[in-house]
């Protein structure tokens, strides 16, 4: 997250690190990645757009949600403290 926030390209990782820019949104502190609110606050929304890509992308899995034969869970693991964050949808 912290590399998508700064911008960083690094080989095979720049491709990764692009798929997380869609939840980079509003204006980036000037301590872009030093900024623990505003990375903890792009990586909870880069889960929730992940989640959107996935029902989005699977017409399966779209169907078996709106039955309700299928829940979608996400996870935010903060590295600092070793806690996960779930967020079900």
């Amino acid at each position: 997250v912290k590399g998508a926030i700064d911008g960083v390209e690094l080989g095979n990782l720049t491709q990764l690190l692009a798929k997380i820019k869609p939840a980079i949104v509003g204006p980036i502190p000037a301590a872009k990645s030093k900024d623990d609110a505003f990375v903890t606050g792009v990586g909870q929304r880069n889960v929730r757009v992940s989640m959107k890509e996935i029902t989005d992308r699977s017409p399966v899995i779209r169907s078996l949600m709106a039955s309700g034969n299928l829940g979608l869970s996400g996870g935010w693991y903060d590295v600092t403290t070793g806690k996960v964050e779930i967020d079900v949808s």
